[in-house]
């Protein structure tokens, strides 16, 4: 083998162990962890609102922090989807380049796993309607423990607002995220 031959085999190699090994821990690490902080809030904040009766900072924190923190964890997770992707379609065009040096197809597994019939979509788009399920629902639930609260004008309002929010959020997830992992 010539010598940028063996470059290419090396990176190759070193890629391809990145993205089988880190990158879905990385994926795993960012749901487990997220997921964790979400029940420990939301527990921490039915707590408080049964133990005390504190409606008002109960329904802030089921309003703002834990939409918030849903959102966050969401991208997060989606900014390591991306990755995952981008270093895909890198190592397709290196097999492409490897197999053009061998002249002969040689390494395909990039290749392969992009094949419309092999693709798995379904994990992605739980993951997805999970933290966007969870952020829509959390503001409905702050609203209806301070409905007793707050005047009806801001509630709507809040409400109005929870729901213009998730349909940007909505458009852009859909326009540039799930679409690429068609």
């Amino acid at each position: 083998m010539n010598d940028k031959l063996e470059v290419l085999m090396k990176h190759y190699e070193i890629l391809e162990n990145y993205a089988t090994s880190a990158v879905p821990n990385n994926r795993n690490n960012i749901l487990s962890f997220g997921l964790a902080s979400l029940s420990a809030i939301l527990t921490g904040n039915l707590i408080l609102l049964t133990a005390t009766g504190k409606e008002a900072l109960s329904g802030i924190i089921f309003i703002l922090l834990l939409p918030t923190l849903s959102i966050s964890i969401l991208f997060l997770w989606l900014g390591e989807v991306h990755r995952m992707i981008r270093m895909g379609l890198f190592l397709v065009e290196l097999e492409k380049k490897i197999n053009a040096k061998l002249k002969e197809d040689t390494l395909r597994w990039e290749q392969y796993i992009r094949q419309p019939a092999v693709k798995i979509r379904y994990p992605e788009i739980f993951v997805i309607c999970l933290f966007l399920g969870a952020s829509f629902f959390f503001p409905l639930l702050g609203v209806f423990i301070m409905r007793e609260i707050l005047c009806w004008k801001y509630l709507i309002g809040i409400l109005i607002a929870d729901i213009l929010i998730h349909l940007v959020i909505v458009y852009l997830l859909y326009s540039r995220i799930i679409v690429k992992l068609r």
